[in-house]
């Protein structure tokens, strides 16, 4: 026995609204932020350059504390990640439609559902631009003797950075349905 497929509709994402959300106030200020983390990252790895040592950390265990040592040369690796990071997340904003959403979007909640999913976005480009601009001074700061790691706090405070603000977008975009 065979399956007749003709029933099927569109995938979800295809039967959303495309529609094109305007940048809002709060997402301007986000993308600020966003280019400021990158451009001080790079003021940052250039100033600091001509000092640092021939072994700088590359990687921090659970603890904070550095456990792995490399080239310097992975700073700009570090850097470049940052920005392709932040290209990504910027191109990934034009295509809300294609989300996964707590809600089923239609015709009537799609432009604020799309709205709160962008601004989500410019957040988390943010959030990220400054935790690699952050980890990126630290090892800077540990190759050059003035701090010993990230300290033992770094990964809860990133985790609840992270995920504060999802959840919070999620209820939003559920009460606002």
């Amino acid at each position: 026995m065979t399956k007749n497929n003709s029933h099927r509709s569109k995938p979800l994402n295809q039967a959303r609204p495309r529609i094109k959300i305007p940048i809002t106030p709060m997402e301007f200020i986000l993308e600020l932020i966003s280019l400021l983390g990158l451009l001080g990252a790079a003021y940052v790895l250039i100033k600091f350059w001509p000092d640092l040592p021939d072994e700088i950390p590359k990687h921090f265990g659970f603890t904070g504390e550095a456990d792995a040592w490399g080239d310097p040369s992975s700073l700009y690796i570090l850097l470049g990640v940052n920005f392709l990071m932040y290209i990504m997340l910027t191109i990934i904003r034009r295509f809300p439609h294609t989300f996964n959403y707590p809600v089923q979007i239609n015709e009537n909640n799609a432009f604020r559902q799309y709205q709160l999913a962008v601004v989500y976005i410019s957040l988390l480009k943010a959030q990220v631009v400054w935790l690699f601009a952050y980890l990126q001074w630290q090892m800077i700061q540990v190759a050059l003797g003035n701090s010993t790691g990230l300290g033992a706090w770094f990964i809860v405070v990133v985790l609840l950075a992270f995920l504060l603000p999802i959840l919070i977008y999620a209820g939003i975009a559920r009460r606002t349905g």
